[in-house]
């Protein structure tokens, strides 16, 4: 039996950042002919694990990201596997 709780591998957000509103109506219209918006890489391969009965903490300047992450590995009751 493994000691860890949790393992991420290859952990990649990225978001779309756009200067005028329409764009994004744009995008959705003339989908990959043309490219509105800018990527924001929030996460790019990130990778850990977190033993059993070990407590960790999740800091950074995105609170949205740390939210995700929370709601991803503490809030559920039952193990989960991202590959």
């Amino acid at each position: 039996m493994t000691d860890i709780a949790i393992k991420v591998e290859n952990l990649s957000k990225c978001y779309q950042i756009y200067d005028k509103p329409h764009q994004r109506l744009l995008q959705g219209f003339l989908g990959s002919k043309k490219q509105y918006y800018k990527e924001f890489w929030a996460l790019k391969d990130v990778s850990f694990e977190v033993k059993k009965a070990k407590q960790w903490v999740l800091s950074g300047v995105m609170a949205l990201v740390n939210l995700h992450c929370y709601r991803l590995f503490v809030v559920r009751l039952h193990p989960v596997v991202v590959r």
